[in-house]
């Protein structure tokens, strides 16, 4: 009967061992996995941070002022607006007059703007 217990608790030993084992090979598994996320992470951040100061770059005045000659695009100036009470031949009703504003859009067109009503004002 000794023989048999014996065997049985290196048998159980060998068990424990080898569930130990496909344990740590798991873990190490694991561990690698993670290594490999943590390298895609930090390449992802950094590349994050390059685009982020291309983006920056692009969107700089002096970069955007190229663009503006082959779009016919001109520079927004105090000068382009003007009350819509100041010009006599636009067609403006008087009471809206005070309330509208003729803007120059970039494109070298005229266009009203109109002042939204305050609360609880009429329209």
């Amino acid at each position: 009967m000794s023989g048999f217990g014996l065997l049985g608790v290196l048998l159980l030993m060998l068990g424990v061992g080898s569930g130990v084992m496909v344990f740590k090979h798991h873990v190490d598994e694991e561990r690698r996995v993670l290594a490999q996320l943590r390298t895609e992470l930090r390449d992802a951040e950094v590349l994050e941070a390059r685009l982020r100061a291309e983006l920056a770059y692009h969107r700089r005045p002096a970069y955007l002022e190229r663009f503006a000659p082959p779009l016919g695009l001109v520079p927004a100036d105090p000068t382009h607006l003007l009350r819509a009470a100041d010009l006599d031949d636009w067609p403006v009703a008087d009471e809206m007059a005070e309330d509208a504003w003729i803007i120059a859009l970039p494109s070298g067109q005229r266009t009203l703007l109109l002042r939204r009503p305050a609360q609880g004002s009429r329209p």
